[in-house]
């Protein structure tokens, strides 16, 4: 699939899974996106996505797996990561432009199972 992420998919609000990964997508992930609350999984990775890291996806409580990993994004991953997404379980990130300290609260997020960071500007905390 080439092209941008179409804003009218922000309508399907009844939607669980988005999975636009491994194609040639282009620009911005449309701010719409963080309406859909029923989301349960959300995965854009591996392709040529960029402009800053969509914040509004991390107040989905519902999610469990969440990629944007190989791409161009940039900006910070938020500071209350596992407060916001209590079901999180897989967290891919790696191969972007994030910078900014690596979100000390991911230590706490015991549904957490695996997660990729490499290539992230930051440091991880330490305890």
């Amino acid at each position: 699939i080439t092209g941008t992420i179409p804003i009218a998919l922000a309508n399907l609000t009844k939607l669980e899974w988005f999975n636009l990964g491994q194609n040639q997508i282009q620009g911005n992930i449309p701010p719409e996106l963080g309406s859909l609350t029923h989301l349960t999984g959300f995965n854009v990775q591996m392709n040529n996505l960029t402009g800053t890291l969509l914040e509004s996806l991390f107040n989905i409580s519902a999610l469990q797996k969440l990629s944007f990993m190989t791409n161009q994004l940039t900006g910070h991953l938020p500071k209350d990561v596992s407060h916001s997404m209590p079901n999180l379980q897989i967290f891919y990130m790696s191969d972007n432009n994030f910078d900014g300290p690596f979100p000390p609260s991911l230590s706490n997020a015991t549904s957490l199972q695996s997660i990729s960071a490499g290539h992230i500007n930051s440091v991880v905390p330490y305890h």
